[in-house]
């Protein structure tokens, strides 16, 4: 198989609603096999992204906001994570 192939079926699956593509890191593409709403942690020093349940994204999106039509947000943060924390730098 090939791996455009395999980022095709990403997309598609994506656009379906069965994953959520996270764009995390500007060079790469991460999916995200859960696409209920929820946060996205990056960790500076490994470089993993990690689901974070906040609770921020709970709240429903309002159709529109100052005349914006609103689709859709994404709330990322960016940090060490606990095993970067208790591993010797």
């Amino acid at each position: 198989m090939s791996l455009a192939t395999v980022y095709n079926t990403l997309d598609v699956l994506s656009k379906a609603g069965e994953l959520q593509e996270v764009r995390i890191m500007p060079d790469k593409r991460n999916f995200d096999p859960n696409p209920t709403p929820h946060s996205h942690f990056l960790c500076r020093k490994c470089s993993t992204v990690h689901d974070l349940e906040t609770g921020l994204l709970s709240s429903p999106l309002p159709p529109e906001a100052n005349g914006y039509l609103l689709e859709g947000y994404t709330l990322n943060f960016y940090g060490v994570c606990p095993d970067c924390r208790e591993s010797p730098s």
